[in-house]
């Protein structure tokens, strides 16, 4: 009877379910600090008011490709 002999074979192992939340410190800890979500300090930029646009700086344009100097 194949069937009864099939049965005898383990089946193969499923594979291990990965934890939703692995036992021991985190891979990567978060900084210590009062808020580690802060962007680091740096030069104060002026918030824009609402409803305006920034303007951005102007760039000049480049100049068209033209036959080689060369």
């Amino acid at each position: 009877m194949p069937i009864a002999a099939e049965r005898l074979t383990a089946p193969p192992a499923p594979p291990e379910p990965i934890p939703a939340d692995p036992v021991g410190p985190s891979p990567d800890p978060a900084p210590p600090g009062p808020d580690p979500v802060a962007p680091s300090p740096g030069p104060e930029l002026p918030t824009p008011e609402p409803g305006s646009v920034p303007v951005p700086d102007p760039v000049p344009p480049e100049p068209a490709p033209g036959p080689d100097p060369t």
